[in-house]
């Protein structure tokens, strides 16, 4: 028998019931107090990957919630990809880590402009590729990797030069392939994020698919805004409806 054994499972509890409050939160909305509760954990010395994912979770989800503030998103992200490392540092097999790695890793490259997100687009990908290998039906990391083989399809000719000189083999991919991992996110969780909607539209657009294409800008509009990224794509998707 284990010494103490009461009190070992009383600290196991208390972590579980923590992470599962956490969790409830997130799904609440309430990405502030979540976000609030995980600092506390940290503060009081008890780190662990899962805290820390859950950690960079909570920061872009208030990333995407800012209304205006360019500033305050981009230092919300970064807090967001601090997290992540450390949360991948402490476990490296941990698949969301590993999901919120790549999530983040894009993200701070958008700030940082098209050349190091480039650069970072082969990493970027492996970690979507862990964390798919041990969670397949995860509706948020098959869209991470249907938006990064759209974005890579949809590569300019000046784009895939600067590519070049940072590769031996440039990143390549097509816009089936982009749609084939769209599509399964939305099997996987229908209609989940309206920026999953608006790429499915925009694969279709860019295979001449022009009904699909329309029906999927349309369930983009449709969708409810929640944030900076619902926005975004409802605003894209009623501009390009315009052309199907």
């Amino acid at each position: 028998t284990a010494p103490f054994p009461c009190i070992a499972t009383m600290a196991e509890s208390t972590s579980s019931d923590i992470l599962t409050a956490v969790d409830e939160l997130h799904s609440a909305g309430k990405e502030k107090e979540a976000r609030d509760q995980l600092k506390a954990e940290l503060a009081a010395g008890r780190e662990s990957a899962e805290i820390y994912w859950r950690l960079a979770r909570e920061c872009r989800g208030l990333a995407n919630r800012c209304p205006d503030s360019e500033e305050q998103r981009k230092a919300l992200i970064y807090e967001a990809f601090e997290s992540a490392k450390k949360g991948l540092a402490a476990e490296p097999d941990n698949w969301s880590c590993h999901k919120w790695m790549g999530i983040l890793l894009d993200l701070t490259g958008r700030f940082e402009g098209t050349k190091k997100r480039i650069e970072n687009s082969f990493l970027v990908k492996e970690h979507f590729t862990k964390a798919l290998d041990k969670k397949p039906d995860d509706a948020v990391v098959l869209h991470c990797l249907g938006v990064w083989c759209y974005e890579v399809a949809n590569l300019s000719w000046l784009q895939r030069n600067m590519a070049a000189a940072f590769f031996a083999k440039p990143p390549t991919s097509t816009y089936e392939e982009a749609l084939e991992y769209l599509l399964r996110a939305e099997k996987a969780s229908p209609n989940f994020y309206a920026s999953n909607l608006n790429y499915i539209g925009k694969a279709y657009y860019q295979l001449k698919k022009l009904p699909e294409a329309k029906e999927f800008f349309q369930k983009t509009i449709n969708h409810e805004a929640d944030g900076h990224d619902d926005r975004e794509a409802k605003k894209e998707a009623a501009s390009l409806m315009k052309k199907c």
